[in-house]
């Protein structure tokens, strides 16, 4: 519930921008190796590009100067709370503004 509260509050602050953004429900994995011991449940904010493609976001983020890593769901970048710690929302947003400004 924490998490989808924190989702939802940094989608409000996400809406003037070139994309469309949702708040989803999301499975984090935990554990190493190629099984994963558990998927504890998360919430994501999801964002839509309008300009450019899913994959280019993706790698504007992982490029910026905090790197992002997301993941690209059926055309949404994904980024899920449960890997950004609460004291790094601002970092956080303000590379999805720089990576949608294209800078």
């Amino acid at each position: 519930a924490a998490l989808r509260k924190r989702a939802r509050r940094l989608a409000k602050k996400l809406t003037t921008l070139a994309a469309t953004v949702r708040v989803v429900a999301s499975q984090a994995r935990v554990g190493g190796g190629t099984l994963p011991q558990s998927a504890p449940e998360s919430a994501a904010l999801e964002l839509q590009p309008r300009d450019i493609a899913a994959a280019e976001l993706a790698r504007r983020l992982r490029m910026g100067q905090m790197p992002v890593i997301a993941s690209v769901v059926r055309g949404w970048v994904r980024l899920d709370l449960r890997a950004v710690f609460p004291h790094q929302d601002g970092a956080l947003l303000d590379g999805v503004i720089r990576a949608l400004a294209g800078a």
